[in-house]
């Protein structure tokens, strides 16, 4: 809601209530992910990501965890798709800057 305030002289106002409406868009991250944390999320016995938030992480946001190779700087193939459930910040075991999310598993593109 928007409050609007409209002077008439030194002693008279008029204010106006508009009701706005703001949609979120949400945003889908690609983000590295390398063993043995990939597979735990491929089992699903790993349902969470700790991460940087340099991208303003949000609940409802798409991830697509992309399995990585750092020693050859390649991209394996295997993918997850998942939705952030929950995101996790401002608390005082969590480094300041860094966020824990929850994932619900969407999509698994690839073999095992």
């Amino acid at each position: 809601m928007l409050k609007v305030r409209i002077t008439f002289g030194d002693l008279r106002y008029l204010t106006i209530f508009v009701e706005t409406k703001t949609e979120t868009m949400n945003k889908t991250h690609c983000l590295k992910t390398i063993q043995p944390y990939f597979d735990r999320c491929w089992e699903q016995t790993k349902t969470f990501e700790v991460r940087k938030n340099d991208r303003d992480f949000q609940a409802g946001d798409t991830v697509i965890l992309q399995e990585y190779n750092p020693e050859n700087n390649t991209y394996t193939g295997r993918e997850l798709r998942c939705c952030i459930m929950y995101v996790l910040y401002d608390f005082d075991a969590i480094e300041k800057g860094y966020v824990v999310f929850s994932l619900s598993f969407d999509e698994y593109i690839g073999n095992k």
